[in-house]
Formats: structure tokens, C-alpha cells, sequence
């Protein structure tokens, strides 16, 4: 049964980021479906993600992972979801780092708009600052990524 976030920690957050509320808008939260059904808690579960209150983040995450896949059965929500997560990677990477791990390897071998877009976010943000990819070298070496922009680029277009 699916376990309902602390809406009462979740409420207390804070606006939601103009940019983040711009790409929420753009998905029909009342009628995508979920692995468990509708899927209206969503939006606040994401921008959760950027709390500053590791408790809220962790039951955001939760909550966003209890929605996105069953039985390996991906839903609407997860390919919106993923793709709005992995837009906000130069954040969640500075936040939870594992999140975007998770991301990359749970969804890989679909090659959703999601893993596609993060991946193509960690380039840029590698093209921009190359010492990003430096510092983020360990969790690039664990998910077998390349730790060179244009190489996740090439990646990518395969």
C-alpha cells in the first residue's frame, strides 16, 4: 500500500522556484497516472527535493519513488518526472547526488527523455565548470559514466 507523505513537513515549504513552477505547469498532474493512480501529491514531492530539511527531502524522495515505478511498469509520471528531476540536476547534484544516481541507473535501459536529459545537463554543466565533472568524479566512475563533457555527450546520441 502506498504510504502518504507528511503533508504537514511538506506544507511548510517554501515557494516554489519560479523556473522549477514553470516546469510543473506544463504536466496535467490530475490525470497522468502513477504507479498508484493519480499522481497530485507530485509536484510538491519535487520541489521538496530542494529543501533544506534533509527529513523532508528523504520523504519527498520517497514518496516520488513510490509513484515512479512497480514491478518494473513505468508510468506517465515517470517519464514527466524524471524529466523535471534531471532539469534540476546542477541543484539536486550540490543536494542529494544519490537521487540523480538513482535516476541514471534505474533508468538507463529505456533511455527516457529523463536519464537523456540529465545526462545532457551533466554535460553542460561539464562544459561550463570543468572541475564540476571533477568533483563529482567518484559518483561518475560508479555509474560507469564518462568523466569528459563531449564523451557523455557522444553517449548520449548513440
Amino acid at each position: 500500500m502506498q504510504r502518504k507523505s507528511d503533508t504537514k513537513k511538506i506544507a511548510t515549504l517554501s515557494a516554489v522556484p519560479e523556473h522549477l513552477q514553470a516546469e510543473l505547469d506544463q504536466v496535467d498532474w490530475k490525470n497522468i497516472k502513477s504507479a498508484w493512480g493519480r499522481c497530485e501529491e507530485l509536484p510538491a514531492e519535487i520541489n521538496g527535493l530542494l529543501s533544506a530539511d534533509e527529513e523532508v527531502g528523504i520523504e519527498c524522495e520517497n514518496g516520488i519513488w513510490q509513484k515512479m515505478t512497480y514491478h518494473g511498469e513505468l508510468f506517465d509520471a515517470t517519464y514527466a518526472t524524471a524529466t523535471i528531476i534531471a532539469r534540476m540536476l546542477p541543484i539536486l547534484l550540490a543536494i542529494r547526488p544519490i537521487l540523480f544516481a538513482d535516476i541514471y541507473i534505474n533508468y538507463k535501459k529505456v533511455r527516457t527523455e529523463g536519464s537523456r536529459t540529465a545526462l545532457l545537463t551533466l554535460a553542460e554543466l561539464g562544459e561550463k565548470d570543468p572541475d564540476f565533472l571533477k568533483r563529482h568524479n567518484k559518483l561518475l566512475m560508479e555509474l560507469e559514466l564518462p568523466s569528459n563533457a563531449q564523451q557523455i555527450k557522444e553517449m548520449v546520441a548513440q
